[in-house]
């Protein structure tokens, strides 16, 4: 057992002690000797070691759900989770903190939830739409930065499962639809389309530069001698293209 992660203080040093001669106990039995007497020492050194664990358990359960009952919000609950989530294989401590799975797993499908509702407004209209027009980001760059942060949101959000149902969330029951629906949002935010379909515009767009860039232009000005000359700059599309995204 990983117990030395998530117990500190002093008196936790006897919890790490019994497990430490729970496996001691075993150890020193010949595992392979099947006769009455090997089988009879066998089961009395595993009786001993499942007696010691269960009291390691009963601890780190108190602990946990101490811990869980006076987290503040449910970042703080996660980052516990995180911390434990090694050792909720183990029935007696998974079993003590599945109200706070089902709790925090819930809190999951909102915030996926929420980020679906996001994505379904669509770049166009979105906050970060604007704000790609106020920093001068071309549409075609905003939108893929608009969807790759979705998909790291998506991906934060997945790890908090983990972080609740411990290793091998894919085979629970809720990781299961968990899995099934990220996949499934996580395609829809593949940009690799949206690159594809700009690269093949460009290509069949004329990128030579024709005619001039610059002209200078003869301004008279009243009440001044003489002509202000300027530089100005071809900006049609045709002499001077601009590529997007940049």
């Amino acid at each position: 057992m990983k117990v030395a992660e998530v117990l500190f203080d002093a008196a936790d040093a006897n919890a790490i002690e019994e497990v430490n001669l729970a496996y001691e106990n075993v150890k020193e039995v010949d595992g392979l000797d099947v006769s009455k007497e090997g089988t009879e020492a066998w089961e009395a050194a595993m009786k001993r070691y499942d007696e010691r664990i269960d009291r390691v358990e009963t601890r780190i359960t108190a602990r946990l759900r101490d811990q869980l009952g006076t987290a503040k919000n449910a970042n703080e609950m996660f980052r516990i989770f995180s911390r434990f989530n090694a050792l909720f294989v183990r029935p007696h401590i998974r079993g003590a903190i599945r109200e706070y799975q089902t709790q925090l797993i819930q809190r999951v499908k909102d915030d996926i939830e929420s980020l679906h509702d996001k994505f379904k407004v669509q770049y166009p209209q979105s906050q970060a739409c604007k704000m790609s027009h106020v920093r001068d980001l071309p549409p075609v760059s905003g939108s893929i930065i608009w969807a790759k942060q979705i998909d790291r949101q998506l991906t934060a959000y997945m790890k908090r499962v983990e972080d609740v149902l411990g290793k091998g969330w894919e085979n629970h029951v809720e990781g299961q639809k968990l899995k099934q629906d990220g996949d499934s949002f996580r395609m829809k935010l593949n940009t690799q389309e949206i690159f594809d379909d700009w690269a093949r515009k460009v290509q069949q767009r004329n990128l030579g530069v024709c005619g001039r860039i610059f002209t200078i232009e003869s301004t008279r000005v009243r009440g001044r001698t003489g002509n202000v000359l300027k530089l100005k700059a071809e900006s049609t599309g045709a002499c001077l293209p601009r590529v997007d995204p940049r």
